[in-house]
């Protein structure tokens, strides 16, 4: 059959047929019901379809009074749609009460090139060879599967399918062109990437190395610090060791060597920030942590940390949007007061999804428990409206 006869279809991003110079997507059905009725068909065209099943798919137990009857008049408008669409009229068949595609004409879908390459992709043995069916998925995949009609269970699951695919793709491609020093390229692929999905860590993770390896030191640092907070906002995770290290690397100070002490003096007090509290990645906090406790040991001192967690008033099911978003709110919220309300010698870092623990050096426990009860006062002064409370601990460090 001649290529312009074979119905290229799209279901990545929408649901677009081209047969031969005619093109029909999912606006032109004016129906969600027969826009899922042709992917159900296109889903499954190499068979007929008994009209009990695809009324199951299209409808939930008892939604319709008369579905054989109702199924039949989406299957003619459907038909009619096609028809004055691609200009055929035979696309759907029908044989004793059951439908589908009709077998006698070919069709192309996107969705099946994209998991027919993962798969060769997989068990090419060549790095070169899997390289070309990774980025033929790349190139298929523009964007989720068939987002306007993800609502139904079976389209859901798909997409869920492909997503997971595309994940494990933009990871394996992003590890073969760190091999080969293309980090522009990478920087490309998983921006895009991540337009889809934000959470996948190993995404964000070849992103900031990416930066790194270019050179685009500030960059891939507000990355990071954005990629930490999702994480911490989304999932109530800390970034794992991979992206802890990437973080330590882009710590090292890069500078040509300075004989001049005043000069590094100078360039110490232009990039610190001597008023409030130091805010600081968890990772940074570790060190800051061990350095007090060791100093405290030498020098006899005692040495407190604060742990302060955000815990709703509410009776809302944890991970529910309304949580995160009252979480997100109260740790944003928390943040600020504790800078304002701590001394410039204090470090805060964020702990968890509601957590925030705090450093306070040259300080006692009646002053530690003083302290907490101010930030508590200072949180609710700030916004009373935020239905949550304060659990305050304090602790003196423990000098092992």
């Amino acid at each position: 059959m001649p290529e312009t006869e074979v119905v290229k279809v799209q279901m990545f991003e929408d649901l677009v047929l081209r047969y031969r110079q005619n093109l029909v997507s999912s606006h032109d059905f004016h129906s969600d019901k027969i826009a899922k009725l042709l992917v159900y068909f296109l889903m499954n065209h190499t068979r007929i379809i008994e009209g009990s099943e695809l009324c199951d798919f299209l409808w939930q137990k008892g939604e319709s009074n008369n579905p054989i009857g109702a199924l039949k008049n989406l299957v003619y408008r459907l038909r009619v749609t096609l028809k004055d669409t691609l200009k055929r009229d035979d696309f759907i068949v029908t044989k004793r009460g059951a439908y589908g595609w009709n077998p006698d004409i070919l069709c192309e879908l996107d969705f099946e090139i994209f998991e027919a390459s993962f798969h060769e992709a997989k068990a090419a043995k060549d790095r070169d060879e899997k390289k070309e069916y990774l980025e033929r998925c790349v190139n298929i995949y523009r964007g989720p599967f068939l987002p306007k009609l993800s609502g139904d269970h079976v389209i859901l699951t798909s997409a869920t399918y492909f997503q997971s695919l595309y994940h494990s793709i933009i990871k394996d491609l992003s590890a073969i062109y760190d091999e080969e020093h293309l980090y522009d390229t990478i920087e490309k692929l998983c921006n895009r990437a991540l337009k889809f999905e934000t959470l996948d860590e190993k995404i964000h993770y070849y992103l900031i190395k990416s930066y790194l390896c270019q050179g685009k030191k500030k960059l891939a640092m507000h990355h990071y610090k954005q990629t930490v907070d999702l994480l911490y906002s989304q999932l109530g995770i800390q970034p794992d060791n991979e992206l802890k290290n990437l973080y330590q690397e882009m710590l090292k100070d890069q500078k040509e060597q300075e004989l001049d002490l005043q000069k590094i003096q100078s360039n110490i007090q232009a990039e610190g920030s001597p008023n409030g509290a130091y805010y600081c990645e968890y990772g940074v906090f570790q060190n800051i942590y061990s350095l007090q406790a060791r100093q405290a040991k030498r020098l006899g001192i005692s040495v407190y940390c604060g742990l302060i967690t955000v815990k709703p008033m509410l009776n809302i099911p944890k991970g529910s949007k309304m949580y995160l978003n009252l979480i997100d709110r109260a740790m944003k919220n928390l943040q600020h007061i504790l800078s304002i309300s701590l001394r410039s010698g204090d470090v805060i870092s964020r702990f968890s999804m509601t957590q925030f623990i705090v450093l306070l050096p040259t300080c006692n426990y009646d002053t530690g428990i003083m302290v907490m009860n101010r930030i508590n006062e200072n949180f609710h002064i700030y916004d009373p409206t935020c239905k949550v409370k304060l659990l305050c601990e304090v602790k003196e460090l423990e000098l092992s």
